[in-house]
């Protein structure tokens, strides 16, 4: 079962993107808990296992905007992720001032005093990336400190009566007669016609005594 997601970012200072949608496969185990939720009319946010979807789903999200963002050159994610180049004039400082990294990233530890002054960064026919110069550097999410990414599940459209009829013919199979009864409850006032009556020919249809009896 694949369902719709929506997300959006915001970019600080209340710069926020309009809403995305972004489709998610479920298993078998998340496809009951979503059927669930939808029968019952329950609110998306009030279900634990669905927030847990929605985690899942902002990782899958945050990796393709990042990657979004480094192809359409935003500054701020490049930095995030150590595709900006290093400052020519900082690089100059720091062979000028002997760095030891510096110098053995650019082979230069061999060069007398006067070479290493009169080395010029600029005279690079590309300069470094942040991530390939920088000793031990982490790539960074621009959504841990900046932006920020919210993930949803939008709000529930009404199942077709086809639906229902559908599902509580599942649960009487399975013998669920407490989630028959939250699923009467919750579509009670969408229901074209009466639920109850409906879950109750569905219990002769399929001859469960227990709830005859019981309703």
């Amino acid at each position: 079962m694949t369902i719709i997601l929506n997300y959006g970012i915001s970019f600080g200072k209340g710069d926020g993107s309009d809403a995305f949608e972004w489709e998610m496969e479920l298993s078998e185990e998340q496809e009951k808990v979503y059927k669930k939720a939808l029968m019952i009319g329950a609110d998306p946010e009030d279900v634990p296992e669905l927030e847990a979807l929605c985690d899942e789903a902002y990782n899958e999200i945050e990796e393709e905007e990042i990657q979004n963002g480094i192809a359409f050159g935003n500054e701020y994610t490049m930095e995030c992720q150590g595709e900006i180049e290093v400052d020519a004039d900082e690089l100059n400082k720091l062979v000028h001032s002997k760095d030891e990294h510096a110098l053995k990233f650019f082979n230069l530890s061999s060069l007398s005093d006067t070479d290493i002054q009169n080395w010029d960064a600029n005279d690079l026919n590309k300069l470094p990336l942040i991530k390939d110069f920088e000793e031990g550097f982490e790539p960074y999410s621009p959504f841990d400190e900046g932006y920020s990414l919210n993930v949803w599940i939008p709000e529930f459209e009404c199942p077709s009566d086809e639906e229902i009829k559908e599902y509580l013919r599942e649960l009487f199979k399975e013998g669920n007669l407490q989630l028959i009864d939250e699923v009467v409850e919750g579509q009670y006032n969408y229901f074209i016609n009466d639920i109850s009556d409906l879950a109750m020919d569905i219990a002769k249809e399929v001859g469960c005594q227990e709830y005859i009896d019981s309703h």
